[in-house]
């Protein structure tokens, strides 16, 4: 009577039913579909940031030439200003 009362206790059957080999099957081919695409995704960002690196620096490089360009043009300016002012002196000195 004791052996009655007790719940089954748990086993493992040892077929493999064909849902089961299917739906690992189709998991399998899901995450490696994932993973490869996700590969080619990587690929085409490294691919873009290799070409951003590139043009940045030939923008840095443009904007340095562009900088340099405002400085010679802003000292000439100055020098010429400063010629106005030195004639101005002069004439305002003479009369």
């Amino acid at each position: 009577m004791a052996n009655e009362s007790r719940a089954p206790s748990w086993h493992f059957e040892k077929r493999i039913n064909l849902g089961d080999v299917l739906t690992t099957l189709a998991l399998v081919g899901t995450l490696l579909g994932f993973m490869l695409t996700l590969d080619r995704r990587l690929t085409v960002v490294e691919e873009k940031q290799t070409q951003q690196v590139v043009i940045d620096r030939q923008q840095d490089e443009r904007q340095r030439e562009q900088t340099n360009e405002v400085k010679d043009q802003l000292k000439a300016m100055d020098f010429k200003l400063d010629k106005l002012v030195d004639r101005q002196l002069d004439q305002r000195n003479r009369q």
